[in-house]
């Protein structure tokens, strides 16, 4: 019976077909009719794992469900195996059956197993697909609609994985990013703050530059907890620069207040680290992005938040006399006030000049302040952001300078529209006239950060750029332009590959409006994106059949 089973599966394995993957299980499920238990089973379950994840991939649920059952009655104890085959039942479920919350609680049990199986026998491969398979599963939740109902889900994860031995900080991380979302959409703020602790605390500590995107989130949203971990990394920075004889700066007293407090200590490596990589700088332009007030001293935030990025020839290059009027006067003590709003993190701008961000943190710092610019109309400061982007990408050596050319491309697209904009006033006809060229040349620039591979955060940029593009052109008069309809389905798909929900429900209904036809008659509407399970199965290379 052996080898009859063997010879079934070495003829799938070559010709590899629905037929030779039902004449696997077919033999596998006589065999199983026929075998008494008080005699060995002489199919290994490695083989009947494998086999029913093969009938995944065929598309034969009945098969699979037959070949789990058959597992769990002859091997009820097999630790490792049992873990791959909860996945294998998860993975069933999101396939073939309708996505609800009803499956999705199916789904989740069978991954808690799976996770809580991987601890006991520390399996990290184990682990890292079952986290995965979570994360896949709750993906088409995370819209803000549906976003707090994962609470539920995410609180016993994130707990599990802080509890285990094996360190998936980045799954970690991940987790504890999109309960922190939740939280503060539910306005659970207590909560909140205590899973920024717990991950500053934690596994943040492990990648800096995860550390800082979750700090500045919460900042924006004043948390207390974020500020006062921002404020520990300026004072920890700098009293690891400071002789300990010498006259401590003003940062650095943030130390002593925290040490009375009996805060968790952080390292002047992980702190030096954290400044480094553009934290104070993002924490402030964070913070511009969610204040609603526009006035002269958000103005000079982000004059001087130019100064701190661009070297001074570049700022003196780079701007006009317009936006050397918004300049600040150093002796000003009021000016010289942190004035990022309500919430703030304090700081000293004498002391943040001193310090040299990485190269890839400055420009992506640059890119996100001049999109800023662009969104206040501040023509002047978003032009020097587009020269100082320009400098550091022909100057410094950068980690992905096809996702930076992009970028650059996309900031300066953005700045031209704002001045087509001014140019044309309320002359409707021009508006539109220049918006449709605009929108043709940033549909070539989405096509080239595709083809070039550029990061997933470049591609999104691309496609909320040409979505703000076409804000004007989705009058009645225009939207059913063929030019409309090829953005916003460029924008679809490019979203759908890049595995994005960004924007996404937006465009399909855009999209839906541009595909109406005058009879009434309505045109092909792209079905929303769900993820495709990947064709090679991630979990099968766990599993040795031989």
């Amino acid at each position: 019976m052996t080898e009859a089973i063997r010879k079934a599966l070495n003829d799938y394995i070559q010709e590899n077909n629905a037929e030779k993957c039902e004449l696997c299980s077919k033999v596998i499920h006589n065999y199983f009719h026929t075998w008494k238990i008080s005699q060995p089973f002489l199919c290994s379950p490695e083989i009947i794992l494998y086999v029913a994840a093969c009938a995944i991939k065929e598309k034969k649920p009945e098969i699979v469900k037959e070949l789990l059952r058959i597992y769990e009655e002859v091997f009820p104890n097999a630790d490792e195996l049992s873990a791959i085959s909860y996945l294998i039942r998860a993975e069933m479920i999101l396939k073939f059956t309708s996505a609800d919350m009803n499956s999705l609680d199916i789904v989740m049990k069978s991954i808690y197993k799976c996770i809580n199986i991987s601890n006991r026998v520390k399996n990290e491969n184990i682990l890292a697909s079952a986290c995965a398979m979570l994360y896949r599963s709750i993906r088409l939740y995370l819209r803000p609609m549906t976003r707090p109902y994962m609470i539920k889900y995410l609180k016993p994860i994130v707990k599990m994985l802080s509890e285990s031995d094996m360190k998936a900080y980045k799954w970690q991380i991940l987790f504890i990013r999109v309960l922190l979302e939740a939280y503060i959409q539910t306005g659970q703020r207590k909560e909140a703050s205590h899973l920024v602790d717990m991950a500053s605390n934690g596994p943040a500590r492990h990648l800096p530059q995860q550390m800082v995107q979750l700090l500045v989130r919460a900042s924006a949203s004043n948390l207390a907890s974020a500020d006062r971990h921002i404020s520990w990394a300026m004072g920890a920075s700098v009293a690891s620069e400071t002789d300990q004889t010498a006259p401590v700066e003003k940062p650095a007293t943030y130390v002593d207040s925290h040490k009375r407090n009996n805060y968790p200590q952080m390292s002047g490596q992980l702190a030096q680290t954290l400044i480094q990589s553009g934290l104070v700088p993002a924490n402030r332009i964070a913070k511009l992005r969610v204040v609603t007030k526009e006035g002269g001293e958000q103005v000079d935030e982000i004059v001087r938040l130019l100064r701190l990025l661009s070297p001074p020839e570049e700022s003196a290059d780079g701007r006009n006399a317009r936006s050397e009027q918004l300049a600040l006067s150093p002796t000003d003590p009021k000016k010289k006030a942190d004035s990022s709003g309500d919430g703030a993190v304090p700081g000293d701008d004498e002391w943040t000049e001193r310090i040299k961000f990485f190269p890839d943190d400055t420009f992506s710092l640059l890119f996100q302040l001049g999109l800023v610019a662009v969104a206040r109309k501040l023509p002047a400061v978003a032009e020097a952001c587009v020269c100082a982007c320009k400098r550091i990408l022909t100057q410094e050596k950068l980690t992905d300078p096809a996702s930076a050319e992009v970028c650059t491309e996309l900031l300066r697209l953005e700045l031209f529209a704002l001045e087509e904009d001014f140019r044309c006033g309320s002359d409707a006809v021009d508006l539109i006239q220049v918006h449709a060229q605009l929108a043709k040349r940033c549909q070539q620039l989405v096509e080239l950060a595709v083809r070039r591979k550029a990061n997933n955060e470049t591609v999104q940029a691309s496609c909320v750029t040409l979505w703000n593009i076409c804000l004007p052109l989705f009058q009645k008069s225009v939207r059913q332009d063929q030019l409309v309809r090829h953005c916003l389905q460029l924008i679809v798909d490019t979203l759908d590959q890049c595995q994005s929900l960004k924007m996404n429900d937006n465009t399909l209904e855009g999209f839906w409006e541009s595909s109406f036809i005058s009879n009434g008659v309505y045109g092909t509407r792209i079905s929303r994106t769900v993820m495709h399970v990947h064709p090679d199965f991630p979990y099968l290379r766990l599993i040795d059949p031989s």
